[in-house]
């Protein structure tokens, strides 16, 4: 409809302390992105740190499909992100896509 969720409530997901597994701690939706809190089973220093899964569009153009970007990743050239990148995870640590 050419209106990202606002927030989990919105994409009818659970809240995000409920959205968990073995490395997540917590998904936050806000206006389209994700906002992914580590921890569990990862070591220590991985604990509270944050990759950012943003949704890349071309604007102005509803029909053209969406894809996605992952933490330090460009945006495609035509394409705009959602939201901000609020990763905070290092660069080293980064999956290589994501960097």
């Amino acid at each position: 409809n050419g209106v990202w969720p606002k927030d989990n409530v919105a994409a009818d997901l659970p809240m995000p302390d409920k959205i968990i597994g073995n490395y997540l701690t917590s998904m936050t939706l806000k206006d389209g992105v994700m906002y992914l809190s580590l921890g569990q089973q990862l070591p220590d220093r991985f604990h509270g740190k944050m990759i950012t899964i943003r949704p890349v569009y071309v604007e102005e153009s509803i029909d053209s499909p969406i894809s996605w970007v992952c933490g330090n990743d460009e945006v495609p050239a035509g394409m705009v992100a959602a939201g901000e990148n609020a990763t905070t995870l290092e660069e080293l640590y980064l999956p290589l896509k994501c960097r």
